[in-house]
């Protein structure tokens, strides 16, 4: 059976045997479509090693005015045998840490991230906020933690990621991927 479009250009759609619609579509994530569509889509990774047992080795906070920085996924690795705790609204004293520039994944884009990223060794003045999560990451494993978009960071919120079972030995992988948002503030 073939319906036919009523504004005269010849156009059809099929229907099944079971008298369905036939239709096809495809799905991309809203971190591909912002970064194809926006160009505002980014990575941030960090490696860390040599870290003290209770640390914050990766701290994120957004300071956009206009956009909120929407959380796609974390994705967390180490060595040995690692707790990590993530944390949201933490406090920031001071510039300690090594400064992480987010990679934009529109390679040709020149648009940055506006935010304050820090991260490859300790950053010693962070103090936790309110907590959101707790990850146990077995010795050389990882986990891939896939927010879909939340948390959500408005201006100046953040994200904090500490650590517990750290030693001399243990090498920790931090990356985050997300993207800016309009209107969700």
């Amino acid at each position: 059976m073939i319906i036919e479009g009523g504004t005269g250009n010849g156009y059809s759609t099929k229907v099944t045997k079971e008298n369905q619609l036939f239709t096809y579509s495809t799905t991309i994530s809203e971190l591909a479509t912002i970064s194809f569509l926006k160009a505002d889509a980014y990575t941030v990774s960090s490696t860390l090693s040599n870290i003290a047992t209770g640390s914050c080795i990766f701290f994120f906070r957004n300071t956009d005015t206009q956009r909120s920085f929407l959380t796609h996924k974390i994705v967390l690795g180490a060595s040995i045998a690692t707790q990590f705790d993530i944390y949201q609204n933490s406090t920031y004293a001071a510039s300690t840490g090594t400064a992480i520039v987010p990679v934009n994944l529109a390679a040709a884009s020149g648009k940055v991230a506006l935010c304050t990223c820090v991260g490859t060794v300790a950053v010693a003045t962070v103090t936790p906020g309110k907590q959101v999560a707790r990850y146990y990451v077995s010795a050389s494993e990882s986990i891939e933690l896939d927010f879909g978009g939340a948390p959500i960071l408005g201006l100046n919120n953040d994200i904090a990621i500490f650590v517990t079972n750290a030693s001399s030995t243990n090498t920790i992988g931090v990356t985050m991927t997300g993207y800016y948002k309009e209107g969700i503030l």
